[in-house]
């Protein structure tokens, strides 16, 4: 399976949330390479996971690996238990902030 396909498989709302993110991510992480990782979209740099997005039955997940890198506007992400990988949950195409993304993919960049 490869993105297209991932993101065509998705219920109408998820799915304008992963193209939506897939647009953000191509634009805002140039360098990377995205492909299917352990089931889901990555964007990688020399193989490691920088971010990407997983649908669950409720919400898209965005993942940033290095999310301890953003400092700013991070008040609606989430940290993992060791504070290096952040996500965000989004529930529908309006509950997407692209200006947000725009500024955490920067920082990652």
């Amino acid at each position: 399976m490869d993105i297209d396909e991932y993101v065509a498989a998705l219920p109408a709302d998820q799915a304008a949330v992963a193209t939506a993110l897939r647009a953000r991510l191509d634009a805002g992480l140039p360098g990377t390479e995205a492909r299917m990782w352990h089931g889901h979209p990555v964007w990688l740099r020399g193989g490691d996971p920088v971010a990407g997005f997983k649908a669950f039955p409720r919400w898209v997940t965005l993942l940033l690996w290095h999310g301890a890198d953003v400092t700013e506007s991070t008040d609606s992400l989430t940290a993992s238990a060791d504070g290096t990988r952040w996500s965000l949950k989004i529930g529908g195409p309006d509950d997407l902030d692209e200006a947000a993304v725009d500024g955490w993919l920067t920082q990652l960049a």
